[in-house]
């Protein structure tokens, strides 16, 4: 009896002060988490200037504010800039820029530019995929039109030009228009990708897994919603635990001792209450979000798990929420895809042939690539992991050394971590990425060009969902804190699994030990 109180008592303890050490965390974390969990809800609103940490200003082209430049085939010194902050045209070389804002998003989220394609033969018009949707620009006017695909508004992931057709790829679906969508007007292609029946003999990583069920999209729209209740318990159960502490400690200077009595005992009962209903989700919360952030991440992102074994995982022969990028390789005649399990080729000819698995030895980063081009006889990609060319003889080359590439992990972050690719009209070649900005390639020379806009940085805006995606995996705090940041995920996972499993034992000693001994 007295091991069973000791325990007991220690269990209190931890709970009450880990309790108040997380007061903030929790409430941070809990609306947080709500409102990742539906980025459409704050698509169009963004945080002010001031609340932005500096890591998070973009100079010199960094952060992905250049993502790719187009140069006009009749004007060398013309080019078209897509990234992180929209469209923006050059009519100097790269010397100075202007954005092309009619008719464009202007929320922060809208206007990130991941697919552009120039068109100059025929109808004159510039093609930008956005994760708004698909936008095309009459040159002559230089006005935006949104062009509606389907019935969802999928962000868009690449714009090709195969055989004289303009072909769109969203994050789940392929689109086709004819003649270079000169009509505007797109049909969905029937397109599968060749897998064993039932997804036998497919895998998918672990922490795939982790972050569905961390956010409860792996019950679908039920799930998140149901994970949606357990983020505002948590941030109940913050405030509550706030107010437990303060009313005892305030009452022994108040000569009203009854005052604020009964908020403390409802307040009490539904602590109680709603904390051992949501105990189990939010110990499934801890432990997911345990592994979320490096160098934990390591671990589940490299253990593979059968299809199988996914419960709610979409059908393996289908593109849904698998599209990273896409590319046309005319020199092999076919269209290559980059999904979340690999690379997938189908002849350029026969769209709505099944794609098939391609081992293509082009190093990408865990987190998908920022850039895939053809280039030459070869293939260009890039990502966290690095940038890199595949030759024609199957050669794969660190482009910003020029040597083989060897082994690489696209697990780590590499010394550059590339956000866009370009070659101008003199063939000089350049990588942008997203710490260094602009880095040259092969001896080749800034000479006063590429430099970002003031316009770009004035105008910048963190949209309101990418503050909140940094807030809730540590990544904001890194001005503050340093490299310590890293630790926040770790340790506020672990701490608030520990608080989690006192409130259980707390529980159960209360409403279930304690009561039955006092009966003996």
């Amino acid at each position: 009896m007295l091991q069973l109180k000791q325990m007991f008592r220690t269990s209190k303890w931890l709970h009450k002060y880990v309790g108040l050490l997380l007061l903030l965390y929790g409430l941070l974390m809990g609306l947080s988490g709500i409102l990742v969990n539906h980025p459409e809800w704050i698509s169009g609103s963004s945080m002010p200037g001031w609340l932005v940490p500096a890591q998070y200003q973009p100079e010199g082209f960094d952060r992905g504010t250049l993502g790719t430049l187009i140069y006009s085939e009749q004007d060398p010194e013309r080019a078209y800039l897509a990234g992180t902050e929209g469209v923006w045209l050059t009519e100097d070389g790269g010397v100075t820029f202007e954005p092309m804002l009619d008719g464009f998003p202007g929320a922060p989220t809208g206007r990130v530019t991941n697919g552009l394609l120039l068109q100059e033969q025929g109808p004159r018009a510039l093609w930008a995929g956005t994760a708004a949707g698909l936008f095309v620009c009459e040159l002559e006017t230089g006005r935006w039109t949104h062009v509606v695909l389907g019935k969802e508004n999928e962000p868009i992931r690449s714009i090709l030009n195969v055989h004289g057709d303009l072909v769109v790829f969203t994050s789940s679906h392929i689109w086709r228009s004819p003649n270079g969508g000169v009509s505007n007007h797109f049909e969905r292609l029937n397109s599968v990708r060749q897998v064993e029946p039932e997804g036998q003999g497919e895998s998918v990583a672990l922490i795939r897994l982790f972050f569905e069920l961390h956010s409860g999209a792996i019950l679908g729209f039920f799930g998140r919603l149901l994970f949606d209740l357990v983020g505002l318990a948590i941030v109940f159960l913050c405030a509550s635990a706030f107010y437990l502490w303060y009313y005892p400690w305030r009452r022994r200077s108040n000569s009203d001792r009854k005052q604020g009595q009964g908020l403390f005992q409802t307040l009490f009962r539904y602590h109680l209450k709603i904390g051992i209903w949501m105990a189990p989700i939010a110990l499934l919360m801890a432990c997911t979000g345990f592994f979320m952030r490096p160098p934990l991440l390591v671990l589940p992102a490299t253990i593979d798990i059968p299809v199988a074994a996914y419960p709610g995982l979409p059908a393996a022969q289908h593109w849904t929420h698998r599209i990273h990028r896409a590319v046309h390789d005319p020199v092999r005649s076919r269209v290559l895809v980059e999904g979340q399990d690999g690379f997938w080729a189908v002849p350029d000819d026969d769209l709505e042939a099944p794609f098939q698995a391609l081992d293509l030895p082009l190093p990408v980063h865990v987190m998908g690539s920022t850039v895939l081009k053809s280039h030459g006889a070869g293939l260009v990609a890039g990502s966290f992991s690095g940038g890199y060319k595949w030759d024609a003889d199957g050669s794969v080359r660190d482009l910003a050394t020029g040597q083989a590439a060897g082994d690489v992990s696209t697990l780590r972050l590499a010394e550059h971590t590339v956000t866009g690719f370009f070659t101008t009209p003199t063939g000089e070649r350049f990588l942008s990425t997203f710490h260094a900005g602009i880095v040259p390639l092969d001896g080749a020379q800034l000479n006063g060009r590429f430099q970002m806009p003031q316009q770009m940085g004035e105008r910048y805006r963190m949209s309101l969902w990418n503050g909140m995606f940094e807030l809730h995996n540590g990544r904001f705090f890194r001005d503050w804190i340093g490299k310590l940041y890293m630790l926040v995920p770790i340790l506020g996972s672990l701490l608030f699994g520990l608080l989690t499993a006192t409130g259980i034992y707390d529980w159960l000693m209360v409403r279930m030990i304690v009561p039955r001994r006092r009966g003996k």
